[in-house]
C-alpha cells in the first residue's frame, strides 16, 4: 500500500514536471526597446516627422551631408542631435486620403514604436479632429457629432486615455501630449469654439482641456513615465491674452506650445522675443516653439505651388539660402534659450522631410520642398549642424 502511494506521488510529480516543460512562456508586456532620453532634458531640438509614414511608399533616397544614402531616418536624426520627434494624430481620418490616413491611430502607434526603438522621445500632437486642425478649422470628429457638451467632455477624457493606453501597451508613450493643434480659436467646434460669437464657450474649452489633462496625468501616474500636457497656439505675439483667459477659466496644463512662421506672424524678432519673455514671466510654464521652418531657396522642385515663394514672406536678415536657413534656426534656438528662468525648452522643425517626393513634374507633390532640411537632391543641408550642436 505504501509502495502504491509512493508510485502515485512519483507519477503526479512527473506529470507536473512534463507540464511545466511544455508550458508556453508568459507574454512579454513590452518590446525590448531601449529607454529614450529622460523627459527632463533641458533643451529640445526636434523635428515633426509626421509625414514619414506617408512618404514610405515613395522610397525617397534621403542623403546625409556627404551624399551617402540614409538607411533609417530616425536613426539618422538621433545621431545628428534630434532629441524629440513630433507626431500628429487624427481621430478617424478618411482612409482614402493617404496624407490624413498616415496619421491614423494605427499608423501613429506603429511609428511611435519605431521612434522609441531609435532611442528618441515623442511629442504627440492630438488634433481632436478627423482632419487638419488650425485656428481657422477645428472640426469635431464625426463620431462625436450631435453629442451634448457633457458627452463631448467624457469623450475627450476617454479618447485621450484610450490613445495613451494603446501607446503604453507597446512601450511607446510620449513625454509631451498636445491637447489640440493651434487652438487659438479653441477646438471641437462649436462645443469649444472661443472666437467671434462664441466667447461664452471659454468655460467649455477649459473643461475639455482639463478632461484631457486628467487622462494624461492618470496614464503618467499609472505608467510611472513623466508625461506633460501642452496647449498649443499659433503666433507668440499676443499669446499672453489667450493663456490669461485659460487661466481665468481654470484650465490645467503643463506647457505652452507655439507656432512661429515669419510669413503669417511678426517679422520683428524683438517683438517675438518680448512676447516669449512675457509668457514666461506671467505664467511660469515651460515654453516650446513646436512648429517653425524656413526656406533655403525660393525655387521649386516640382509643379506643386509652394507655401513660401516670395521675398516679402521672409525675414530681411535671413535670405532664402542654405546659410540663411541655418542662421534662422540658430536664431530661434538662441531666442528660446534667452527666455527668463530657463523656461525656453526647445524648437521643432515642421515637415523637414517633405521634399518633392512625387517627381519634378507633379502637381500633387510637396508645397514645402524649399522648407525642408534636405536640398533638391535630397542631401542634408547645413541647418542640420544646428541640431547636432545642441
Amino acid at each position: 500500500m505504501r509502495f502504491k502511494t509512493a508510485l502515485i506521488f512519483l507519477v503526479l510529480l512527473l506529470m507536473v514536471f512534463i507540464f511545466s516543460m511544455c508550458k508556453k512562456d508568459e507574454p512579454v508586456p513590452f518590446p525590448p526597446f531601449p529607454d529614450p532620453e529622460d523627459s527632463d532634458t533641458s533643451f529640445y531640438t526636434g523635428m515633426d516627422l509626421s509625414y514619414q509614414p506617408f512618404l514610405k511608399p515613395y522610397n525617397v533616397d534621403f542623403k546625409d551631408v556627404s551624399g551617402n544614402s540614409i538607411d533609417n531616418m530616425l536613426d539618422y536624426c538621433k545621431a545628428n542631435g534630434v532629441n524629440l520627434i513630433r507626431v500628429r494624430l487624427f481621430h478617424s481620418p478618411n482612409p482614402a486620403n493617404a496624407v490624413l490616413n498616415a496619421s491614423s491611430l494605427e499608423n501613429v502607434v506603429d511609428y511611435c514604436q519605431q521612434i522609441v526603438q531609435s532611442g528618441n522621445n515623442i511629442l504627440l500632437d492630438i488634433h481632436y479632429s478627423d482632419t487638419w486642425a488650425d485656428p481657422g478649422s477645428q472640426t469635431t470628429p464625426a463620431a462625436w457629432a450631435g453629442m451634448d457638451i457633457n458627452a463631448v467632455n467624457d469623450s475627450v477624457y476617454s479618447y485621450t486615455k484610450f490613445v495613451l493606453n494603446k501607446l503604453k501597451s507597446v512601450n511607446a508613450l510620449p513625454i509631451i501630449v498636445q491637447i489640440g493643434n493651434e487652438t487659438n480659436s479653441g477646438f471641437l467646434w462649436n462645443y469649444g469654439k472661443v472666437w467671434g460669437d462664441f466667447e461664452s464657450n471659454w468655460p467649455n474649452y477649459a473643461s475639455m482641456i482639463n478632461n484631457a489633462n486628467k487622462a494624461i496625468a492618470q496614464v503618467s501616474d499609472e505608467s510611472g513615465k513623466k508625461i506633460k500636457s501642452m496647449v498649443h497656439i499659433a503666433n507668440p505675439v499676443g499669446a499672453s491674452g489667450f493663456y490669461a483667459k485659460l487661466k481665468a477659466n481654470g484650465a490645467q496644463y503643463d506647457m505652452i506650445g507655439l507656432s512661429y512662421y515669419p510669413k503669417w506672424h511678426s517679422k520683428d524678432l524683438n517683438e517675438v522675443q518680448s512676447s516669449l519673455n512675457e509668457l514666461a514671466t506671467t505664467f511660469q510654464k515651460p515654453i516650446m516653439i513646436v512648429e517653425t521652418n524656413y526656406a533655403f531657396t525660393l525655387g521649386w522642385n516640382d509643379w506643386t505651388n509652394n507655401a513660401i515663394g516670395l521675398d516679402n514672406q521672409l525675414l530681411p536678415a535671413y535670405p532664402a539660402t542654405p546659410e540663411g536657413q541655418k542662421a534662422f534656426f540658430e536664431k530661434m534656438v538662441q531666442m528660446m534659450e534667452a527666455i527668463p528662468n530657463s523656461l525656453g525648452k526647445g524648437v521643432i522643425w515642421w515637415a523637414p522631410d517633405m521634399v518633392a517626393f512625387d517627381g519634378p513634374e507633379s502637381t500633387n507633390g510637396s508645397a514645402f520642398e524649399n522648407l525642408s532640411v534636405f536640398d533638391f537632391d535630397n542631401k542634408a543641408l547645413p541647418v542640420m549642424e544646428v541640431f547636432k550642436e545642441k
